[in-house]
């Protein structure tokens, strides 16, 4: 979450809300959906970027590409 929140993906996204609802826990669909695509990358070995999963909160499309590809770059950089 602090290597996302270090991408400065609001300044893409500035009606995005937040990671973190109140400090400490995610918010619902932003910061959960990271989570969740950082999971699929890392514990699972997957490509986010080609996986069509979307929560089942509102969410914005043009988010979750940033969010995807903002966790992807890290997660790849992490794998290293």
């Amino acid at each position: 979450m602090q290597a996302l929140r270090e991408k400065n993906i609001y300044g893409v996204l500035p009606k995005t809300p937040g990671l973190c609802r109140d400090g400490h826990h995610l918010e619902p669909t932003y910061g959960r959906f990271a989570a969740a695509a950082t999971w699929f990358e890392i514990l699972l070995d997957g490509n986010i970027l080609n996986n069509n999963f979307l929560p089942i909160f509102p969410i914005v499309d043009e988010a979750v590409s940033v969010l995807r590809q903002t966790v992807h770059e890290i997660c790849t950089e992490a794998k290293k």
